[in-house]
C-alpha cells in the first residue's frame, strides 16, 4: 500500500488554512513538508492514536473497505463512548468505572454496535481517549474517501 505522507507548513494564523484543499492534494497523492515553529514538533498523543489506528487495520481488520460501510456516524458514536469515559477517569480519578457504568459504554443510547465490541479499559483515561482518537481518525479517512 503506497503511504502518503501529509506534511503542511502551517502559518502562525490559521485564518486562510482550509482542510478541504489539504484533503484534496491528499487525494491526488501531493507530498507536503513540515516547516517553520512545528517541523521539531512531537506530539506523544499523535503517535498513540497512529499506533491504535494501525493495530485497528491490522488485527481487528478495520480497513477502508470496511469502514466505508459505517457511513451513519457510527465511529464518531463509538468515539464519543471511548471520549466520555476517557473523560470521567481523568477527571474523578475514580477506580470503580466499570460498576459505575454496569459494564456499559457511557452514553449506551449512541453506541452504534453490540456491546461485544465495547472494549474499554477502565484503568487509564489515556487508553480510551486513544481509541476515540482512532476512531475519529478513522472517520476522517472515510470521509476524505468518499469526497
Amino acid at each position: 500500500m503506497p503511504q502518503i505522507i501529509l506534511i503542511v507548513d502551517l502559518p502562525d494564523r490559521l485564518s486562510n488554512f482550509n482542510p478541504d484543499n489539504v484533503a484534496a492534494l491528499v487525494r491526488q497523492g501531493t507530498g507536503f513538508r513540515c516547516t517553520g515553529q512545528w517541523a521539531d514538533q512531537r506530539s506523544e498523543g499523535a503517535e498513540l492514536i497512529t499506533v491504535e489506528r494501525r493495530r485497528q487495520v491490522d488485527e481487528e481488520g478495520y480497513t477502508a473497505a470496511h469502514d466505508a460501510v459505517h457511513n451513519r456516524c457510527e465511529m464518531l458514536h463509538a468515539a464519543q463512548s471511548y471520549l466520555e469515559l476517557g473523560e470521567f477517569l481523568a477527571f474523578t480519578g475514580r477506580d470503580d468505572a466499570e460498576r459505575f457504568y454496569l459494564g456499559r459504554p457511557p452514553r449506551a443510547d449512541v453506541w452504534p454496535w453490540s456491546l461485544e465490541y465495547w472494549k474499554p479499559d477502565y484503568s487509564s483515561p489515556i487508553r480510551n481517549l486513544v481509541k476515540a482518537g482512532a476512531l475519529i481518525a478513522a472517520e476522517i479517512d472515510r470521509l476524505v474517501a468518499a469526497t
